[in-house]
């Protein structure tokens, strides 16, 4: 009787010679990863023969893996035949669907695949969206600018900002729209880049999560305010000035030249109290010129005209 190949055999007696006598007892072992075939015993009869056959030592195997509904297992060995101790084997489901349990088992040197637990399965996927947006942004332009560079802040969702959903999950009117592919869209579609160069005024920004796997969705919004604080500017300005009556006059047609306002965005009203070329007669008229932009920031021009008569 000899140890199998890969194995171990502990006897109960020592060899005398080249024989055990009669009694002896033999055990057998398999070194790691292998699994004893045959009897793990053998005891030395009295007719002085062997009471089983040598044991061999064979490489150990994890069962056939079964399919999965909605899955994959990979790679296909591990579903088309016996394993190897060692052997990964992974669980992919298809797109809906999500892996319940541990996606990953392993051949151990029991035979046996780990996790012991239940096997993995795909489930049906069920993630509602959710979004959640920023508070309302506010910048200010800058000294005479119109517009203003506005970096947002990126809105908390649990579906991914950049991924493309895949065909299946996007219906457009009850029928699937490959041409419209995003987890995450945004109004003004500038707003998905989370910057842009926007005029004074106030601009409703949203977002709309989708599921990946339903036609559930989720909706933020916000306002992005560019605020313009710079009052216009007034050029020419007159100054106060005097006119005076003839002695056969009673009136007399007064004009000047008018201020000219600027703004950085626009001047949306002028208001002026007095119009270049009006008939006048002796007395005190003071001139005022209002000029205001969409925000209500205002410049005003203001001089005093005095017609008098002659002494």
């Amino acid at each position: 009787m000899v140890a199998p190949l890969h194995g171990e055999m502990t006897c109960s007696h020592t060899l005398v010679g080249d024989a055990y006598r009669r009694g002896t007892s033999c055990s057998f072992t398999c070194a790691l990863g292998l699994s004893l075939h045959g009897s793990h015993n053998a005891t030395c009869l009295p007719a002085g023969v062997w009471s089983a056959s040598p044991a061999t030592c064979r490489a150990r195997k994890c069962s056939v893996l079964a399919e999965v509904d909605h899955g994959r297992v990979l790679p296909k060995r591990c579903t088309g035949r016996t394993t190897g101790v060692g052997q990964h084997c992974y669980l992919t489901c298809s797109p809906g669907y999500r892996v319940v349990g541990n996606p990953v088992r392993t051949c151990q040197t029991s035979g046996l695949w780990s996790p012991e637990a239940s096997s993995p399965y795909c489930e049906k996927d069920s993630l509602k969206p959710f979004i959640q947006c920023p508070g309302d942004v506010q910048v200010d332009l800058a000294p005479h600018q119109s517009s203003a560079h506005v970096r947002l802040p990126q809105p908390k969702a649990n579906v991914d900002w950049f991924r493309s959903v895949p065909s299946v999950a996007r219906t457009r009117g009850g029928s699937r729209d490959p041409e419209d592919p995003r987890y995450v869209d945004a109004a003004p579609e500038w707003a998905k880049q989370l910057e842009a160069d926007l005029p004074a005024g106030k601009t409703s920004v949203s977002f709309v999560a989708r599921s990946p796997v339903s036609e559930e969705t989720a909706t933020c919004s916000f306002t992005v305010e560019v605020r313009d604080k710079e009052e216009p500017q007034v050029f020419r300005c007159p100054k106060s000035f005097t006119v005076v009556l003839t002695e056969s006059q009673v009136t007399t047609k007064v004009s000047w030249r008018e201020p000219f306002f600027k703004d950085n965005v626009e001047v949306s009203h002028l208001w002026k109290s007095l119009e270049p070329g009006r008939h006048l007669t002796a007395g005190t008229y003071p001139v005022h010129y209002v000029a205001m932009d969409p925000f209500r920031n205002r410049a005003k021009c203001s001089f005093v005209i005095t017609v008098q008569r002659e002494f």
